[in-house]
């Protein structure tokens, strides 16, 4: 049964959340978006939610899903500073969240 999780981020000024429908929290791959991110655009790129959320949908299976009261938080910033330091090449090293075109999907939602 899949579950709904809330993509949002701390900084965000105004409500920015988008939810996703996922089997198992899409975290891990959430953040590997936002790191390759900034690979590719350089440290300061921010993938928005909404960014995060389509790169979700269209590369690693989850669903659109609707604002509900107990969606799972997945909060961006929480996240990436949880998997920085040794946290980042284990996941980077993981041929598993790899997606080629990745960056393509969310090039127009990257604020750098």
């Amino acid at each position: 049964m899949k579950k709904v999780f809330k993509i949002c981020h701390f900084y965000d000024s105004t409500d920015n959340a988008v939810y996703v429908a996922a089997e198992a929290s899409p975290a891990r791959e959430a953040v590997y978006c936002q790191f390759v991110a900034e690979n590719h655009y350089g440290e300061s790129a921010t993938v928005l939610n909404a960014g995060i959320a389509l790169a979700l949908t269209e590369k690693y299976g989850c669903d659109v899903a609707e604002p509900c009261d107990d969606a799972i938080k997945i909060d961006m910033y929480d996240e990436r500073e949880r998997l920085c330091g040794d946290g980042y090449h284990e996941l980077m090293a993981d041929p598993s969240l790899h997606r080629e075109g990745l960056t393509e999907v969310f090039k127009d939602l990257v604020e750098i």
